[in-house]
């Protein structure tokens, strides 16, 4: 049975991970598929979003620890870091739809991701602490950003399961849904996305994720990809389809 599968439908990438008998524990074999298949999705001109998910009932248990035992994983150079870097610098807007549990790397990953849906009765934890381990995927960095420092440190320092109420409310996930449809509602945003015009789209992303700048340096680095968007062709396509729907009176872009 396949660990990792893929689908390519309407201008978006659905990855799931696929290992149910262990919780879609994650291995070398999962890292290293979900990054090329992302990596891929960014060189694809027809995609417009990914979206990421696991099984019906369980999003990941994070690492496989037994694996992770017997193979520690490269820091410089590993399927892991692979991912993550995959993950984090993306070009195409990701999007994760959470059922069941999120655990360690399956809720740090989060953090990369544009948009998070989960289901009310989800249930996440970074438990690093309680192994004797330190946060990983950037989460120290990160969830204090989304979060504040009180709340990460009592995530991260507790290591206890919070709930996807705790998790909207740390700015890890943008909303919550019925039990079994937080893919059906990660993939009505994809195809949202997927209406909008490509290189628009890349490149808000970009601007969104750079790195702190002073706000002047932002400002005129945003001048520059605007005019370069202004030339392209969806770009134009759209104004002139803004200024068509102004005759006939629905003037809203």
């Amino acid at each position: 049975m396949k660990t990792v599968l893929t689908e390519k439908k309407d201008g978006v990438l659905t990855i799931r991970i696929n290992r149910p008998e262990k919780k879609n524990a994650l291995t070398p074999e999962i890292y290293a598929e979900m990054a090329a298949a992302i990596t891929d999705a960014d060189q694809d001109k027809n995609l417009h979003a990914v979206v990421l998910t696991g099984t019906a009932d369980t999003f990941t248990a994070g690492n496989d620890l037994q694996n992770f035992l017997d193979a520690p994983p490269d820091v410089e150079n590993s399927p892991v870091r692979d991912f993550l870097n995959a993950l984090s610098e993306a070009k195409l807007p990701v999007i994760a739809a959470v059922e069941g549990h999120a655990v360690g790397v399956g809720a740090t990953l989060l953090l990369h991701c544009d948009f998070v849906y989960a289901a009310e009765d989800a249930v996440f934890q970074m438990p690093f602490i309680n192994l004797g381990l330190v946060p990983e995927a950037g989460s120290s960095l990160l969830l204090p950003r989304v979060a504040g420092h009180q709340r990460a440190s009592e995530i991260l320092l507790l290591g206890e399961a919070f709930s996807a109420q705790d998790a909207k409310e740390a700015g890890i996930i943008n909303g919550i849904c019925t039990p079994g449809k937080a893919l059906d509602t990660a993939l009505a945003t994809a195809q949202k996305l997927a209406q909008k015009p490509r290189k628009a789209l890349v490149e808000s992303k970009a601007l969104l994720r750079r790195e702190f700048e002073p706000l002047a340096k932002r400002i005129t680095r945003e001048g520059h990809v605007f005019r370069e968007c202004l030339a392209s062709d969806e770009s134009q396509k759209a104004i002139h389809t803004f200024f068509d729907r102004k005759k006939s009176g629905g003037a809203r872009p």
